[in-house]
């Protein structure tokens, strides 16, 4: 068994405290480190829903990664963090892991804060989608 608390939330986006040095990269890291060291019988205990099992992190992984790429080329692109929310790059995910109080908006502002390009209050003040 594995408690891994808030760094994996199974079914909702994880808050990422830009305010003591998180980000999304490192959420990234943090997880591809723990894969490695688990087995697909391993119980998963999140920092917020079900128990899950390796395959419960893989997923998370995976729309984290997907996330983070889809935001990094709008602003390897140069867009204004208005254009890169509204191009809402978590859109696909919402309906699973968006249900949560960290909405899509949310957690594409808490990526930004984490990338330095917002500051973490305007990440928590962003309008909900």
């Amino acid at each position: 068994m594995l408690v891994t608390g808030d760094l994996f939330t199974h079914r909702s986006y994880p808050v990422i405290d830009e305010s003591s040095g998180g980000s999304l990269r490192g959420m990234i890291e943090a997880i591809e480190n723990l894969l490695p060291m688990i087995d697909k019988d391993t119980l998963l205990v999140p920092g917020h829903g079900a128990v899950t099992n390796r395959a419960g992190l893989a997923a998370f992984l995976d729309m984290l990664r997907s996330i983070e790429d889809r935001v990094l080329v709008l602003v390897e692109a140069q867009r204004e963090i208005p254009e890169i929310a509204a191009a809402r790059p978590t859109a696909d995910f919402d309906s699973v892991w968006g249900r949560g109080y960290v909405t899509g908006a949310h957690f594409t502002r808490m990526a930004l804060a984490g990338m330095g390009l917002i500051n973490a209050r305007a990440a928590l003040e962003a309008p909900t989608a």
